[in-house]
């Protein structure tokens, strides 16, 4: 199924949550990241209940450290 991140079309398994899809971005750990879900910002604690849908648009904002 096809949806929109950070304004690029990303291909994804049907029935994939949000948690899932930031495991596969950020294998490593998704610390110090925001997501909004059709410009309705996400809650943490939602992630892994949110199964995305056909043409939905995520955004992904990646907090950074520096000065």
């Amino acid at each position: 199924m096809e949806i929109t991140v950070n304004d690029q079309s990303t291909e994804i398994p049907e029935h994939h949550s949000v948690q899932q899809l930031l495991a596969t971005l950020f294998p490593g750990s998704s610390k110090g990241i925001a997501v909004a879900v059709n410009q309705y910002v996400l809650p943490r604690s939602e992630w892994p209940a949110y199964i995305l849908r056909p043409q939905d648009r995520i955004m992904l904002i990646k907090a950074t450290q520096g000065g």
